[in-house]
Formats: structure tokens, sequence, C-alpha cells
């Protein structure tokens, strides 16, 4: 069974990006694999890991166009071997012990779509944000997909979602979660929605306009290193080594 860390990057995140591969990705066991999305301004190499650039005139300061991105880099990831796929964001953090966790227990050859649900009721916002302790799925939506900080996909499903994959995204034109949900829904797979396992850095009822905040420092070590939770999204370079470091402290 094999992993492919798919990792949005660019050069105007480099701090994170630095912090990521400090960290969590040094933990990347040699029989998996990362690739980061990047552009032109990008090496063609991170360590061991490809850097994938799927748009040459990109401009030098745009990042409006990912989910263009993210769909040349599906379907170039497809060419590869892998069983399963972690998306996830420079600026998060991936518990890769509990990842394994979870896919080992996982069929690879069934069709898998997990991360921290979001979903719309309408063509607009508001969207609602899913927690810890709420019923799921929702009752009524028209979009609903996991948060793109991470999620996690089996090959199988990718398989069958690409031919449904489109740009630029509903509702938010850079919203390629929004997408890959709306693919994926269109291919019969249905989100397995897991807020105790991935956390997008907020938490409330959704946006906009409703009760929300952002996820303490404290909150984002305490899911990592103490709930088992897989990601955890929206933090700083610092904090991305305050988890690492205790983390190492924990197992050792």
């Amino acid at each position: 069974m094999k992993i492919l860390y798919l990792i949005l990057d660019h050069h105007s995140a480099e701090g994170s990006s630095r912090a990521c591969q400090q960290t969590w990705i040094k933990n990347i066991p040699q029989n998996d694999e990362a690739l980061f999305i990047g552009d032109p301004l990008m090496p063609n190499q991170i360590g061991r890991h490809e850097v994938y650039k799927p748009l040459k005139d990109e401009p030098k300061q745009c990042q409006q166009r990912i989910t263009e991105k993210m769909v040349y880099s599906f379907k170039h990831i497809l060419k590869k071997n892998w069983d399963f796929l972690l998306r996830i964001d420079v600026d998060a953090y991936c518990n890769i012990d509990n990842l394994n966790k979870l896919t080992k227990n996982l069929d690879s050859s069934k069709d898998h779509y997990f991360g921290q649900g979001i979903h719309f009721k309408s063509d607009s916002h508001p969207c609602y944000l899913s927690n810890v302790g709420d019923k799921l799925p929702p009752k009524e939506y028209k979009y609903y997909y996991a948060q793109g900080g991470c999620y996690l996909i089996s090959r199988t499903a990718l398989e069958k979602a690409i031919p449904y994959m489109y740009y630029p995204a509903p509702i938010e034109a850079r919203g390629e979660d929004i997408m890959v949900g709306d693919a994926l829904a269109k291919a019969g797979i249905k989100l397995n929605d897991r807020p105790d396992l991935f956390c997008c850095g907020y938490t409330g009822k959704g946006w906009y306009n409703m009760p929300m905040r952002n996820v303490t420092a404290e909150e984002h070590i305490k899911n990592i290193t103490q709930e088992g939770y897989i990601s955890t999204h929206k933090i700083s370079s610092n904090l991305m080594k305050k988890i690492h470091n205790k983390l190492n402290c924990k197992n050792t």
C-alpha cells in the first residue's frame, strides 16, 4: 500500500514550505512519495521529491488558477503508482502515524474520500462547516466537500472522478476543494466526513455572518499530539515546528 502526498506550494509560501520540509515531510516513508505542486519560480526538485509546475505561463504573484492547476496535477499523478492520495497545503501539519492507522484499515481497491466537511445549500454563501458532534451528513446540500487544507482520496475514487473535473470551480473560482467534491459526487462517491480526524483551522457554524473562530495554537497542538488527528491546517511555521517537536518528545 502506497501513499502519495500531493502538496500545494508556491514560491511566495517559502517559509511554510521550508517548515514542512523540516518537520512532517521528513517522516514520509521511503516507499511512499511526495509531489509538490509549484509554479515556474520554484526549483524542479525539493529533496527527493518532484516539483510539478502545470502552468508554465503562471503570473509571478497570481494564485487565482489553483483549480486549473489541480485538474492538471490530478491527471499527472495518475501516471504514477499509488493507492491513496493525501492532498495537503504547505500551511498544514500531517501526523503520518495517524494517517497510516486509518489507511491500513481501508481496502485500497474501494472508493474512499475523507476530510472535514463543508456544505453549501445553494450556489452562493453561506456555507456550513462540519464540527465534532454534528449529525452527519447534513440533510440538505447542493455542494458537500472536504475542506482543501487536507483530504484523502483513494486511487479508484480519483480515477472515477477525473472525467467530471472542471475549472473554474463553482461559487469560488479558485475553490478546488468544492470542484473536487462535486466531481466525486457526480461519480457516485460520498464524503466520509471526519471533523474528528481533519482540522481546517476553524470551528463554528460556517461562513459568513455566523458564529466562527480560529482554532487556537493549544487546540492545534492537542489535536495532533493527543487526539488522534491526521492533520491540522492554517498554522504558522513556528507552530508547525512546535507540534513536530512535541510529537518527537512523545515518541521517545
